[in-house]
């Protein structure tokens, strides 16, 4: 399935622009606190340097590098190596209705294009329950492999019904290397098969993120009634099991979904507490640019 390629339109690149410029000033901020830290005189590991970015402060240029090199490179520390990235999204049915293949793709770009602005290493997969496509492993190399992100953000592929993901995130987080900072994002209509395969990754030492999109109308469609003024019997249809839930937008069977999306969700952030995993809920509505630095700024510059 091909998404509008619209939905990466010039304002949203321009946004993405302005990413790496606000992420270096909070970089030289968590730099200088470590530094703080360790104490007059102490230093951070060197590890070795990477391409200077837009955005980067000067002051950490290394001018004989770049006497020597013709080019300017940026002192890189333990603390802030590139980061290795690998993001994985739930390409199932669910994910088609009320926008959030659109907001999961532009999520997903954004995290890319800071990932790649970072002198990180990105890993891209789709994951349904046929298993996983994956992307080439990708390095900032001026813009070329972020053109590739997009490409391959816009083509979601064709998958079975089905709401288990276990294989599809089995073989994306294969695919991902060692120890990534990876990113799940998905409205986790899943099933246990699929919890447990994130509670695997985060044993053998992957920083999982889940990401969850959800719209409004999920969350309560008695605001899409106090709207419309709909007090009808409606028919509730699972997109990926086909099962019909047939029911009222009015009174208390609106009232007991919002409670069980509550239970679902609550139930979700317990789970990721219990397995050191960060859980972070982000409304398909809200802006996604804004929500991206956030999740990439706690993971990767403030810890």
């Amino acid at each position: 399935m091909t998404l509008d390629r619209s939905i990466f339109d010039a304002a949203f690149l321009r946004q993405l622009e302005r990413l790496p410029r606000q992420l270096a000033r909070l970089r030289v901020r968590a730099f200088e606190g470590a530094q703080a830290r360790l104490g007059a005189g102490a230093s951070l590991e060197f590890v070795g340097h990477r391409p200077y970015a837009a955005g980067d402060d000067v002051r950490r240029v290394d001018w004989h590098a770049f006497a020597r090199l013709r080019r300017p490179v940026v002192k890189e520390f333990a603390h802030e190596a590139g980061p290795r990235v690998a993001i994985i999204v739930d390409a199932s049915a669910s994910m088609r209705l009320f926008d959030k293949d659109r907001a999961a793709s532009r999520l997903a770009a954004t995290l890319a294009y800071v990932a790649l602005a970072q002198g990180g290493s990105l890993r891209l997969a789709f994951a349904s329950a046929a298993g996983a496509v994956t992307s080439a492993s990708m390095q900032n190399d001026g813009g070329r492999d972020f053109s590739r992100v997009l490409d391959f953000l816009s083509e979601w592929p064709i998958v079975p019904d089905g709401s288990d993901l276990s294989n599809g995130l089995k073989e994306g987080i294969a695919a991902s290397g060692p120890r990534a900072s990876l990113y799940v994002l998905s409205d986790f209509w899943l099933g246990p098969e699929s919890r447990r395969g994130l509670a695997s990754a985060a044993a053998i030492g992957h920083d999982v993120t889940l990401v969850h999109l959800l719209a409004e109308f999920e969350r309560n469609p008695g605001r899409l009634r106090d709207a419309t003024s709909m007090e009808r019997d409606v028919c509730l249809v699972d997109s990926e099991t086909r099962l019909q839930i047939r029911g009222s937008l009015a009174g208390e069977p609106t009232s007991e979904y919002v409670r069980s999306i509550d239970r679902f969700v609550l139930g979700l952030r317990t789970f990721a507490v219990r397995h050191r995993i960060d859980y972070r809920f982000v409304p398909v509505e809200c802006p996604i640019t804004a929500a991206a630095l956030s999740l990439f700024v706690r993971r990767q510059v403030l810890r």
